[in-house]
């Protein structure tokens, strides 16, 4: 007995909502990023630090923040690029995130003195690193959403995106049994 889902196609289809979230997240990024180096200024070696809603700006994180957003808003027009960006944002945010609690003495009894703060990482500046790590980790593992096209409908790639291909259909509400066809 031939398998009915011999002609079974899943395919992940359009923008995809993880897109759009890191496309979100990155001009936040980005926002930030411009309005840290307008308030401190654009010189790395500077000192210069503002506080915005527990969030402590300064010159090196200014544009470490700029960057990320722009590498975000790149990274945001496929769906693999913007999942891999995700998990780079949950990697980097969370290893901030503790890194800055080490230098605060908050898992270190004594903190490090060797590689010094260049980035002012402060106590609440690890909360916002830490919430950073877990949109970023929320984003990278958003489902696709995908379509089943079903029999033996070619899958174009040149086709509209207004229009639908004819055998469109959902999962099955119920799942299949084992050697049973399964009726259209």
């Amino acid at each position: 007995m031939a398998s009915s889902h011999a002609h079974t196609h899943l395919v992940v289809e359009g923008v995809q909502p993880v897109q759009i979230l890191t496309g979100l997240a990155a001009a936040a990024f980005v926002l930030i990023g411009a309005i840290g180096l307008l308030r401190t200024g654009t010189n790395l070696f500077d000192d210069t630090r503002m506080t915005a809603y527990g969030l402590t700006l300064n010159p090196p994180r200014s544009w470490i923040y700029l960057g990320l957003g722009l590498l975000g808003l790149v990274e945001a027009f496929t769906s693999l690029t913007a999942r891999a960006f995700c998990w780079f944002l949950f990697g980097g945010c969370g290893l901030l995130f503790v890194w800055g609690l080490v230098l605060n003495g908050m898992i270190a009894g004594n903190p490090p003195p060797w590689p010094g703060d260049p980035l002012g990482l402060t106590i609440s500046d690890g909360w916002w690193h830490l919430g950073a790590a877990v949109v970023g980790l929320l984003i990278a593992i958003h489902p696709a959403r995908k379509a089943i096209y079903l029999g033996s409908d070619r899958i174009s790639r040149t086709r509209h995106r207004h229009e639908r291909a004819p055998s469109v259909t959902t999962v099955p509400a119920r799942p299949l049994e084992l050697g049973q066809p399964h009726a259209p």
